[in-house]
Parts: C-alpha cells; structure tokens; sequence
C-alpha cells in the first residue's frame, strides 16, 4: 500500500513537472514572438527612414535634342579647312529653362556630362573660339565633327563638354536648374563637293547632383539627323591676270557616264 502511494505521488509530480515546462516552453516562445516583433518593428521603421530620405524630391529631367539646319559651304576645291567650322555661329542650340524643377529640397550643386559609345572624341585636334579650347567629337561622317558647350542658365559662360564635364549652377546650390547647351559642326578630314547626311547620334549623358544624396536621372543628349551640303569650285582666279591652260586631249571612251572626269592634270599658278 504505502509503494503504491509513493507511485502516485510520484506520477503527480511527474505529471506537475511536465506541466511546468510546458509553461515556461510557452512563456519563451511568446517572449520570442515579442522579441521578433520588436525586431520588425525596429526593421519597419528603419526602412521608413530610409524610403522617405531616398524620395526623389526633383522632378524627372526634361528631354535634350538638338538640330542643325541644311548648312552649306561654298568654297575652294579643297573645301573648307580641316578644324575650322563649316559655318559660322554655333549652328545648333537649346535653352530649357524648366530642365530641372521641383519643391524647395530639389537643390542642386552641380551638373555632370559623361560618354556614350556613340561618337568618340577624336584624339588630337581641338578647335579654340573666345580662348575657349573645344575637343571634338566624332559623327558617323569620318571628315565632319562636333563641338558642344554646356553651362547652367544662372551660369555666365558655357562650359566644353569633353569626355567627363562638369559646370555649377550660380549660386550653387540653386533651387533646381535652366540648361543652356550650343553646338558646331567642324571640319575633321578632307569634304569634296557633295551631300553629307548627319545621322541621329547619342552624345552625352547629362546628370546632377546636390546636397543631401540629391541624384537625378541621367538625360541622352539627341543629335537629330541633318545634312551638311559642300559645294567647292574646281578653281579660283585670285587676280584679274589672265591665265592660259592648257588641256590634254581626251577621248570621249575615257568618260564611263555623267559626272566622271579624264585627262587630270596638275597645274601651277
């Protein structure tokens, strides 16, 4: 009898000791749920942090095209001079006062220009206007480049874009941003008398930046498709003494249609 009691209390207490540690398993898992939630809490409010400081406060950059109209140059049988414009005056120009806009926080402090793949800078030539030096970036004509200059609308003088750029708003930072952007075609190789087509180009891309991690998208700038027509004189009488030439005899077999040439001669002045 007295074993038989001592089993049942023991039972109880196993029972009892079961029932503790279920409790306890209990009170530990849900201080572990709180804790876990505590800890998305902590996460959720982090993120909100960061999401409202990464808000784009600037509104997106407008689009940049540029276009040259027809030009023409009419000259001596070598065309015009390899580094020299093709006309006068910057050819092609943009004035977007509204680039940039946005609330009070869209403060920017500078602007950058970077490469495409399209239209490398041609190593070794350069064109100066003003006591500014220009490089040149090539277009899909081999004897044609472009030169373009950059600066903010406050800005008092453009800035030559070359293959990283950099120009400033004035004062920097400024509540957003005008762009100015001016470009010229320049001679870059011999152009005999004829049609050349300027295909559509990607030039630079342009950015900006400002305080407090402000970043905004980059923008292409579009060179838009245009022609360059060169129409340059076979020869030029630079006095009015007159001048005997004598011609070689040519056949009319050695013409293969409209627009050929026979009997070339060199002749000195």
């Amino acid at each position: 009898m007295a074993e038989l009691m001592r089993l049942r209390q023991s039972s109880n207490m196993n029972i009892d000791f079961q029932k503790m540690i279920k409790k306890m398993k209990t009170k530990q898992i849900s201080r572990a749920r709180l804790f876990a939630l505590s800890l998305g809490s902590v996460a959720l409010a982090i993120m909100g942090i960061s999401q409202a400081s990464a808000v784009t406060v600037c509104n997106p950059p407008a689009p940049l095209s540029m276009t040259f109209p027809p030009l023409t140059f009419e000259g001596g049988a070598d065309g015009p001079a390899i580094g020299q414009p093709i006309t006068s005056g910057w050819g092609a120009a943009i004035v977007s006062p509204n680039y940039l806009t946005g609330d009070a926080t869209c403060l920017i402090s500078w602007g950058i220009t970077l490469p495409t793949l399209e239209g490398p800078i041609i190593p070794n030539l350069t064109y100066t206007e003003d006591g500014i030096t220009y490089p040149i970036f090539s277009t899909n004509n081999p004897g044609i480049g472009i030169i373009i200059g950059i600066k903010a609308m406050s800005a008092a003088k453009y800035t030559p874009v070359t293959s990283i750029t950099t120009f400033s708003p004035v004062p920097s930072p400024s509540q957003g941003m005008g762009l100015a952007i001016q470009a010229k075609l320049i001679v870059t190789g011999r152009l005999t008398s004829g049609v050349y087509p300027i295909a559509r180009q990607r030039l630079v891309r342009v950015y900006t930046n400002g305080p407090n991690n402000v970043t905004t998208p980059d923008t292409d700038l579009i060179l838009n498709p245009s022609t360059v027509t060169i129409t340059a004189r076979t020869c030029e009488m630079l006095s009015s003494t007159s001048q005997n030439v004598p011609l070689l005899p040519v056949g009319k077999n050695q013409f293969s249609g409209v627009g050929t040439s026979a009997g070339e001669r060199l002749i000195s002045r």
